[in-house]
Formats: structure tokens, C-alpha cells, sequence
């Protein structure tokens, strides 16, 4: 698999837990309103994901994505999760 992430990383990086109630990139991690890109992977277990902006709730009609996927936002503010059964992890590298 490969990845193309435009951009080089800052230093600003998380690891979000995902549970049963949707959640997006934290605010101005990836620059003001979250603009700018970030890289993201599941860490483990599964997540819903959808691209469809910050107020979206994924379901199983979006992306579900496994453990070991890695995958590039290019506007930050538009990614969400969901945990798929059990609470997941996704460490997500903001890009400039």
C-alpha cells in the first residue's frame, strides 16, 4: 500500500480515542479550522469514517476503515469516526 501525503508534517500530532459517539480532529491541530492536511491511521480495531464535514455522524453507509490502515485528509475538518463494536485508536499527523 502507499500513501501520497502532500505537505511535510509539523509537530503537532494526537492520538484520538474513538468510541461510540462521533469525533473529529481536534480543533486547530491541523492550522486554524483545521484547513490544512493530516495523516491519519487505525491503530486498532475498526472505524467508521466519513468526509462529508464536522458535523457528519459515520455509520456503516460511509468508509469503514481496519487497524493498519493509513489514509491522508487534505482538509482536516472534514474527517470524523466512529467506533465500528469496540473503542479504536487513530494517531493522526497534521500536515502543512
Amino acid at each position: 500500500m502507499i500513501v501520497v501525503a502532500y505537505g511535510s508534517p509539523t509537530s503537532s500530532e494526537e492520538t484520538i480515542t474513538v468510541s461510540s459517539a462521533a469525533i473529529g480532529i481536534t480543533a486547530n491541530l491541523c492550522g486554524p479550522g483545521n484547513e490544512k492536511g493530516a495523516l491519519c491511521q487505525v491503530l486498532d480495531e475498526s472505524v467508521y469514517v466519513t468526509f462529508n464535514g464536522p458535523l457528519k455522524t459515520p455509520d456503516s453507509g460511509d468508509f469503514l476503515f481496519a487497524a493498519g490502515t493509513i489514509f491522508y485528509v487534505r482538509v482536516a475538518n472534514r474527517v470524523r469516526f466512529l467506533r465500528v463494536t469496540a473503542d479504536a485508536r487513530v494517531k493522526v499527523q497534521a500536515m502543512e
